[in-house]
């Protein structure tokens, strides 16, 4: 699946997708578990739910993500209240720390996705 990722997010590197980012380097195994916690079995079902106009998105914004963080985001902007359904404690905590930075912010108003909504939703469902 990276390897998907990094052909389909081809003109995005250097400058917009990261290939490591520190403690949170986009290793397959990662990659995998998100997808698998996502329902998504196979690349033609990631490949229909990434936006047409994502590296447009992402390019105008100029944001920067390693590929971990870039399926994340597909994922939450195709619908949030499915990622954050799939949420253990662990992993609620580790989503704000990454939710919280400007550039995710950025491409959730991008496409009309509300962080207060997502942080609501988030907190009464733990």
């Amino acid at each position: 699946m990276k390897e998907f990722l990094k052909l389909k997010f081809s003109k995005l590197i250097p400058d917009f997708i990261y290939e490591g980012f520190g403690d949170y380097d986009s290793n397959e195994i990662d990659i995998l578990y998100e997808l698998e916690k996502y329902g998504i079995t196979n690349i033609s079902e990631l490949e229909k739910i990434i936006p047409d106009n994502y590296m447009e998105a992402v390019t105008e914004l100029g944001i920067k993500f390693n590929y971990l963080g870039t399926l994340r985001v597909i994922l939450i902007i195709n619908d949030y209240k499915k990622y954050i359904s799939n949420y253990n404690e662990y992993e609620y905590r580790n989503f704000w720390e990454i939710a919280n930075i400007k550039s995710v912010e950025s491409i959730f108003s991008f496409y009309n996705i509300s962080v207060d909504e997502i942080t609501n939703e988030t907190r009464e469902r733990n």
